[in-house]
């Protein structure tokens, strides 16, 4: 990362892997920000907040980001295991959207960006499941035939929420 030189830090970036060349100009804008900028000499102490006690645990991360029970709630669901699959990848946004497969590499092209289902100019999955005009009318006629409520949800945090029957509130 870097080292002290005659009281100076000097940044040393290294990689894991080859870079892409655009990748290669974000650590050239990148060390042009670094430039003139070192840390602080002398002892450093880490502390990890989201714990009273500042020790990292894999626990306190993963309660952290499981959006308030939502993910517990769908890995207790009744659903098959495939669906209770889809549902986490869903939510941590890691299905192969056209955006995913676009930074993966695998879609070349940036112009084949448009929704499947109503051609909309788009690659993200909250369209895909929430917004877009075709799923929207699939989610109302799936709540009108189950006979529940439906309450348009802007995104699929809320749209989960709908599903389970929760609320955030305690």
């Amino acid at each position: 990362m870097g080292s002290w030189v005659e009281g100076v830090w000097e940044w040393n970036l290294r990689w894991r892997c080859m870079l892409f060349v655009w990748e290669q100009d974000l650590v050239v804008e990148l060390l042009v920000i670094l430039h003139g900028r070192s840390l602080l000499e002398g002892a450093v102490s880490w502390s990890y907040k989201l714990s009273s006690h500042g020790v990292y645990w894999v626990r306190f991360t993963y309660d952290s980001l499981k959006f308030s029970h939502l993910l517990t709630q769908a890995w207790k669901s009744w659903a098959p295991s495939k669906s209770k699959v889809f549902s986490w990848q869903l939510l941590l946004g890691r299905i192969p959207t056209k955006a995913n497969l676009l930074m993966c590499g695998v879609i070349i092209d940036p112009a084949s960006y448009a929704c499947v289902l109503c051609g909309v100019s788009t690659k993200l999955a909250n369209h895909l499941f929430v917004l877009c005009g075709v799923a929207s009318k699939v989610w109302y006629m799936i709540h009108r035939w189950l006979g529940w409520d439906w309450v348009y949800s802007r995104n699929l945090v809320g749209l989960f929420w709908g599903i389970f029957g929760v609320t955030s509130e305690r």
